[in-house]
């Protein structure tokens, strides 16, 4: 199974080579959250189930749920986090955009590490399967992040983000929102 979860990966990452260049950065992150969501939810659910009645076959679904999350998460998910980290900051504050950025991943990536093992022990938490409710919450509020507070950048330049960024205009309207780089300074000149 660890061979099937691995190439699953793999292909997602070289399908995201593919994806990207055709789909937006917001409407893949968008999707990959969707998936997510409805994956880790219903591992939660058979989880349900696996508490009540000991079942193989039961086990094999979970973990085969858990090898196509890795093949979303490579594909749609994961790719497009380091894409946007330098895409979506202000050219001037980029760096420690991606520096905090970066640290915040970390600290929640930590936090997970810790986390997961307790609520998979059956001598700590032994939530088992069920861990798939708290993950599926956790990628609702993603998803919820994501839907209402990242942009569009997709074919934009660092000009035309900062010019969108500055006149507020709302992240959904990002992608048909026309940008005029004629009147970057205060003299109208290019």
């Amino acid at each position: 199974m660890t061979i099937v979860a691995l190439t699953l990966s793999v292909l997602g990452v070289l399908g995201a080579w593919v994806v990207m260049t055709y789909a937006g950065r917001r409407t893949m992150y968008l999707w990959g959250g969707a998936l997510t969501i409805a994956l880790f939810t219903a591992i939660g659910g058979m989880g349900v189930k696996l508490h009540t009645s000991s079942s193989s076959s039961m086990a094999w679904a979970i973990g085969s749920l858990i090898a196509v999350d890795g093949f979303v998460a490579n594909l749609l998910v994961l790719p497009v986090t380091f894409v946007l980290v330098s895409e979506i900051p202000s050219s001037l504050l980029r760096s420690k955009s991606v520096v905090i950025a970066r640290n915040f991943y970390s600290a929640i990536n930590i936090l997970a590490g810790v986390m997961t093992p307790y609520m998979l022990n059956p001598m700590a938490w032994n939530w088992g399967a069920l861990t798939g409710f708290f993950w599926a919450g956790a990628a609702v509020i993603g998803f919820m992040f994501t839907f209402f507070m990242v942009p569009e950048s997709k074919g934009r330049t660092t000009a035309e983000m900062d010019i969108l960024l500055e006149q507020k205009v709302h992240v959904r309207k990002f992608k048909v929102t026309k940008v005029s780089l004629t009147h970057i300074d205060g003299d109208g000149l290019p």
